[in-house]
C-alpha cells in the first residue's frame, strides 16, 4: 500500500429529536445508561492496563535482565547467540505490550487533548505503514464530554 493516502472527514449531522415528553425522557435515560456504561468500560479499561503494566510488564524487563546477564556470563558463542535471539522476541513483545496499554488507557489523550492525540496518531500509522497520511482538523475545539473525547479517539 506504498504511496497510498489516508483521508479522514468528518461532519456533524443534524439530530432528529424526540417528539413527546415520554420520547425524551426515554432518550435521556438511555443517553444516562450510555453514560454510565462508557464510564464502567473505561475504568474496566484503565484496571486491565495498570494490571499488565505493573504485572506482565514488570515481569518481562525482569526476564531481559536476567537473559541479559546470562547473555554476560556465557562462554559459549552459540549459547549467546541463542540468548539474544531470544531478547530480541522478548523485546518485540514488550513494545506490543506497551502498545496494547496504550491503546487501552490513551495516556496521549490525557496529556495532549483530542485534537493533537489524533494527530500523533496518524503521524503513527503514517511511520509504521510507510502510507502517506494526512488529516484536516481545526485549530481547537469547543467544550467536549471526555467520554466522548476518548470515544473519537477511540
Amino acid at each position: 500500500m506504498a504511496g497510498s493516502e489516508v483521508h479522514l472527514v468528518s461532519r456533524r449531522l443534524p439530530a432528529k429529536g424526540p417528539t413527546s415528553a415520554h420520547d425524551r425522557r426515554l432518550a435521556q435515560a438511555q443517553s444516562e445508561l450510555s453514560r454510565h456504561l462508557l464510564q464502567a468500560q473505561e475504568e474496566e479499561r484503565k484496571r486491565i492496563s495498570r494490571e499488565l503494566h505493573d504485572e506482565t510488564g514488570q515481569g518481562l524487563m525482569v526476564l531481559r535482565l536476567y537473559l541479559g546477564m546470562l547473555a554476560g556470563d556465557s562462554h559459549s558463542p552459540q549459547l549467546k547467540l541463542k540468548v539474544e535471539e531470544a531478547m530480541t522476541m522478548l523485546d518485540r513483545t514488550i513494545g506490543d505490550l506497551r502498545r496494547i496499554i496504550a491503546r487501552l488507557s490513551p495516556r496521549t489523550l490525557e496529556e495532549l487533548g483530542l485534537l493533537a492525540a489524533i494527530r500523533k496518531e496518524v503521524r503513527e500509522l503514517a511511520k509504521h505503514t510507510g502510507m502517506k497520511a494526512q488529516i484536516d482538523l481545526p485549530e481547537a475545539l469547543g467544550e467536549e464530554d471526555h467520554e466522548i473525547e476518548i470515544e473519537v479517539y477511540r
